[in-house]
């Protein structure tokens, strides 16, 4: 299967345009999207879930129909897989220009109604990071994964000793102020 696109032009002036389709035609791999000529931007049409549409825009005087079989490529997620003390700034980017860097992080699958990527995020404490790359004019990526585990500096430990002056042995007693911490 490959990219192909259809323009739709009303004959005189303003005339609502209706797309119909079979179902049963229609192409099991890639995207359909359309385009108006007054601003070009993408409208995402899912065409499995109806058979047609009705666009009633006086001022759209053209459509183009297109579609798509490009993947997007997988986002890379940096740094890294690893332990981080305290916090992580996570940067996510991709390689496919015009895409849109789709993510969670809660290590569930992102879809393209997940968080949209702007700004590096910065992670204060353990957490999954799943992203795609995509959007209307793409194929979904594959899933790019990076698990982050942020430390916590535990505080000194407390040494209490019972005043006095000693001889022989002490009593010295140790606890740890920062809770599920061990003293080594």
């Amino acid at each position: 299967i490959t990219n192909w696109s259809i323009k739709f032009v009303p004959e005189t002036g303003y005339t609502p345009i209706t797309l119909s389709w079979d179902l049963d035609a229609l192409p099991v791999d890639g995207k359909m999207f359309l385009r108006d000529v007054i601003d070009g931007s993408y409208v995402y049409i899912d065409l499995s879930e109806q058979n047609s549409l009705t666009i009633e825009n006086e001022f759209i005087t053209e459509l183009t129909l297109s579609h798509i079989v490009q993947r997007a490529q997988t986002p890379l997620i940096n740094p890294t897989n690893g332990s981080y003390v305290e916090s992580v700034e996570v940067s996510m980017s991709t390689g496919t220009q015009g895409a849109d860097i789709f993510y969670t992080l809660d290590g569930t699958t992102p879809t393209i109604g997940s968080l949209v990527y702007t700004e590096p995020i910065v992670l204060e404490s353990s957490t999954t990071v799943r992203a795609i790359s995509g959007g209307s004019q793409f194929l979904s990526s594959e899933v790019a994964e990076a698990v982050y585990e942020i430390l916590t500096i535990a505080e000194a430990p407390v040494i209490e000793v019972a005043g006095g002056t000693y001889v022989d042995s002490v009593n010295v007693t140790l606890s740890a102020p920062t809770a599920g911490t061990s003293i080594y």
